[in-house]
This record gives C-alpha cells, structure tokens and sequence, in this order.
C-alpha cells in the first residue's frame, strides 16, 4: 500500500514539474518594460509575442500584438500563449477578453522599487520555477544598491523631471516626477524630493518650480531611436539652461541642472534602476571632495 502511495505522489510530482515547465513555454509581454525583464531572466527565447516598444535580441520569433490598451486578441489567440504577462489590474477589461477566451494572464505590478525587486521572484512563480534556476540576472535591487543608500543625503532637496524627447537648454520641463518608482529609487538613495505628493506626474508651471527653489533638477529622457544593442545606454549631461525668470533658482544659479537619457530611464526593470543609480551618484555625489560636483561635470560635458 506503502509503495503504491508513493508511486502516486511521484507520478503527481512529476505531472506537477510537467506543468510548469510549460506553463512558460510560449509567453506574451503587454509592454515593454516586462519584455526587458523577460530577456534579463534569460527566457527570451521562450517569447512569441510582445507589445509594442518593446526592443528584442535579433532573430527572435516574436510577434507584436499592438499594446494592453490596444490590443489584437485575434493574433494573440493564434499565437496559443501558455502565460501572457501584464502590468495593469486584473480588474481590466482587456483582461476580462482574455480570460473569456481561455488565455493565461498574470499581472507583474512594476509600480514601486520593491515591486520591481520582486518581478524576478514574481514571474518564476507564475512560471512555476525557482528564481534560482533562472540562466540569466538575479533581481538585487537595494541589495546591490545597499552600499549606496543614504549615500547623498546632503546633497539638499531636488526634483526629477520626465522630458519629452525635447533639449532643455530653453524649454522647461514642467511634468514632475511623483509617487512612482522613480521617486522610490530617489528617495533609497538618500535624495528628498520636494514633490512629495500623492500624483504619479504632477504638472509645476514657473511659478510653482520658483517657489520651490530646487537645489538639483534632473530630467529623465527617454531615447525613442534606440534599439537593442542600445538600450542600455544611459548618457548624462550637465545642461546650461535660460528658463526666463529663474535665474535666481538654486538649482540654476548654482549649474545643477542635468539631463539623464537613455532607453532604460523611463523603463522599471532591475538592471535599469541600478543604472539609473549608478549615474545619479555620479552627479550628485560630493562625499570626495568640495569640488568634486566641478570635476564630475567636467567628466560628462
């Protein structure tokens, strides 16, 4: 009897292990950022679809499939996906047209840093392996960046900008950066931005960026030309602005206004939060010397 038992839970172990090792046999992104994320883990290869944006290795046999908002449900039940993987509620109707239809959706929320910390851990489960088992990056967020934390805690008060492809030198930027992933990355640094609001991307006019005198301004641009072989790149630039009527704005008077550009500056995945880190120590950071901001603006100009 003994033995019988045991043979039925092997024989349900491995249907078990079965399961799951197609469970993410043929998988579906609905936006870029979790296409990346997918690539990080070492399962692109595993893809037949994504949405549009996103940047693929070259000869990947993947299909765009439009994006979460809109999206073609005809090719994406041709495709016969064994997990699509989103970032919006499950409360969506896109959603609800997929369940109808049979599809395997699974929400990985990419909302905060620990969100993004736990992607990895997140899609493995719903996979059904061990992150352990993963070929390619390990999600090590704050551990990798533990070293770092309140690194730049006197580096004053600031605030984060998202740019719209445009050159700053003239034009100000005016959609602030707020309760998002970017402000939780800022913040584990170390660094207090002054918009600490409950918007996700509040809107400030001269008037209101006057007022607040930053000490620092950062304006995250994506790059809507590159590609994969590029994505990684991120480029930062010391930007000598003439924002009429602010000359007098710390952050301004004192040269402290930079550009941050690159694909991954607007892309919530673990690799790109550590470089968007790497490079904001590498302006703000003044634990050296005195002089060290002058030096560091010399490297990147």
């Amino acid at each position: 009897m003994r033995i019988r038992q045991s043979l039925v839970v092997l024989l349900l172990m491995l249907i078990m292990q079965i399961s799951f090792a197609h469970r993410c046999e043929r998988i579906v992104t609905l936006s870029p950022a979790l296409t990346t994320i997918i690539d990080e883990m070492g399962l692109a290869e595993n893809l037949v679809g994504h949405s549009e944006y996103s940047l693929l290795p070259k000869g990947l046999n993947s299909v765009e499939v439009g994006s979460y908002f809109n999206l073609n449900l005809e090719q994406l039940y041709r495709l016969k996906p064994t997990m699509i993987f989103l970032e919006q509620s499950d409360e969506g109707k896109t959603v609800a047209k997929m369940k109808k239809l049979g599809l395997p959706a699974q929400t990985i929320l990419l909302n905060t840093l620990d969100e993004i910390e736990a992607s990895y851990a997140n899609i493995s489960a719903a996979c059904g392996f061990s992150p352990d088992d993963l070929t390619g990056e390990k999600a090590l967020v704050k551990t990798d960046l533990s070293a770092q934390q309140n690194r730049l805690t006197d580096q004053g008060n600031g605030l984060v900008f998202y740019g719209d492809g445009r050159a700053y030198e003239l034009d100000l930027p005016t959609l602030a950066v707020g309760k998002s992933f970017h402000r939780d990355l800022f913040n584990y640094l170390g660094l207090t931005l002054l918009y600490d609001g409950p918007l996700n991307a509040p809107t400030l006019n001269s008037e209101a960026l006057f007022a607040l005198n930053p000490d620092w301004i950062i304006i995250l641009n994506g790059d809507s030309a590159a590609n994969y072989d590029t994505l990684e790149q991120l480029t930062v630039r010391n930007i000598e602005v003439k924002w009429p009527r602010l000359e007098g704005m710390n952050a301004v008077k004192n040269g402290q206004v930079y550009e941050l550009k690159g694909y991954w500056s607007m892309m919530p995945t673990p690799r790109a939060m550590e470089s968007i880190a790497e490079q904001v120590i590498t302006v703000l950071d003044q634990s050296e010397s005195p002089n060290s901001i002058d030096k560091q603006k010399e490297n990147i100009q």
